[in-house]
């Protein structure tokens, strides 16, 4: 059963004008996102591997130096990278933002215009779906994968983009567990190939110690926060994108008598979600970031289609208030990118002197530096360096755990030649940064 607006709204050529209006908007938002700027490092992170597996053809983290285990995302970046230059994060973030169009497509054809809408006016969408991350790719795959497996189409087309969602991003896990136990359950083309696949990972990330290294990362960000503290600022952030895509799940429960089997599964794996991620953030394993509810969005959209045979009428009013919401969100990005300016400054410094290895376990450095990708390498390897290398350190008492070269530099052998310490931006959260040339 496809979502449908009023009769007044049901000829297709109106609605594909208000689909394409929605498309052009989107893109707006999409490029005012991209002049702000990018807020946080995990975007010049994913750069990093996908501009060093591009450079060197070898996918991996240079600045973790083990293999990257979840290549997909990596793979399209870079061959985008090859095409348009290695230093054009832009080409990435409209990469990233044609798979979130993708996606609101791919709802329009499964669920009809109101999802599609209410989706893609979402604020947290217009804020991270082009962000060149892993997430506008994994939710891709993930719904493109469960649309195949829940209509009639070549089981291997299912298999294949479940997949692929496993080898993109950790994220997709979860769910891609809970769509097998459900084919199991309903005996119905069972998704062997991905569990296989996701098993297989998950070996190979605990076998790297990167699944540690995420807990390590959630246990330092979150320092000295408690279950209410943590979950306080999951939900104040995350509150109102939330609360529709919420508000309509509940009232489709309340509608369970027309809820089809395949709804009420889709509600499952989204509240199901949605609740997994409360708990693995109040427990302190992960970070509370926006970009998780790519997946949870849709899902509970979709489950939700039989409120819309009472409430036909709403999706256009609820969709401009979801788009309203963004002016707070795009008035807040701006804050958190000033943050990064010491080590904004840092890397355009550092510009120009590409000889010798740069070690770094910042992404953003390592970007702005435009520094030889090969002789790139994170601060863990900095106890092997030779004379004449540099180290871009960033401060931070928390992550000293993290951070190693915190602790060996400066030393006797190393001479501090740049100091961002004491820029304006510490004061209220930005990291003090420094810069550090091996002597002989």
């Amino acid at each position: 059963m496809r979502l449908t607006l009023p009769p007044l709204l049901k000829t297709p050529l109106l609605e594909w004008s208000v689909l394409a209006v929605a498309l052009i908007v989107a893109v707006q938002c999409f490029a005012e996102r991209i002049r702000l700027g990018i807020a946080w490092e995990d975007s010049y992170h994913h750069w990093l591997i996908s501009a060093y597996g591009w450079t060197t053809g070898h996918f991996q983290d240079p600045l973790e130096g083990h293999t990257a285990t979840l290549p997909v995302a990596h793979w399209i970046y870079g061959l985008v990278l090859g095409i348009t230059g290695v230093y054009n994060l832009h080409a990435l973030e409209w990469t990233a933002a044609g798979a979130t169009l993708l996606t609101a497509l791919l709802l329009y054809h499964w669920g009809g215009l109101g999802v599609a809408l209410l989706f893609l006016f979402n604020p947290v969408i217009l804020l991270t779906g082009s962000l060149p991350v892993t997430e506008p790719w994994s939710v891709l795959l993930l719904l493109l994968g469960v649309w195949a497996w829940l209509h009639p189409v070549h089981p291997l087309w299912a298999q294949g983009a479940l997949l692929l969602g496993v080898l993109t991003d950790r994220g997709t896990w979860p769910l891609v567990l809970a769509c097998w136990g459900w084919s199991v359950y309903r005996q119905r083309n069972p998704l062997w190939l991905p569990v296989c696949a996701l098993v297989g990972v998950v070996v190979l990330n605990i076998h790297l110690g990167s699944l540690e290294s995420t807990a390590r990362w959630a246990e330092v960000d979150q320092a000295g926060m408690d279950v209410a503290q943590r979950v306080d600022q999951l939900v104040q952030f995350s509150f109102a994108p939330l609360l529709i895509p919420v508000v309509l799940a509940a009232l489709a429960l309340l509608l369970r008598r027309q809820l089809t089997r395949r709804d009420g599964g889709l509600l499952a794996l989204g509240g199901g979600y949605l609740l997994l991620l409360g708990v693995l953030v109040g427990a302190g394993q992960l970070t509370g970031s926006p970009r998780y509810y790519g997946a949870v969005i849709p899902l509970l959209l979709l489950g939700s289609r039989p409120v819309y045979r009472y409430w036909a009428w709403g999706v256009l009013p609820v969709a401009l208030l979801l788009f309203s919401l963004k002016v707070y969100y795009f008035a807040r990005w701006p804050q958190w990118v000033i943050l990064n300016q010491p080590q904004v400054l840092a890397g355009r410094w550092l510009n120009g002197r590409g000889s010798g290895t740069l070690y770094t376990d910042s992404p953003l450095i390592a970007y702005l530096s435009r520094w030889p990708l090969q002789e790139v390498a994170g601060g863990k390897r900095s106890q092997g360096a030779q004379p004449g290398s540099w180290a871009a350190l960033v401060g931070d008492g928390r992550y000293r755990a993290l951070y190693p070269a915190l602790d060996l530099v400066p030393g006797t052998q190393w001479r501090q030649v740049g100091d961002w310490s004491k820029h304006w931006t510490v004061r209220y959260g930005a990291k003090p940064t420094w810069v550090y040339r091996r002597e002989p």
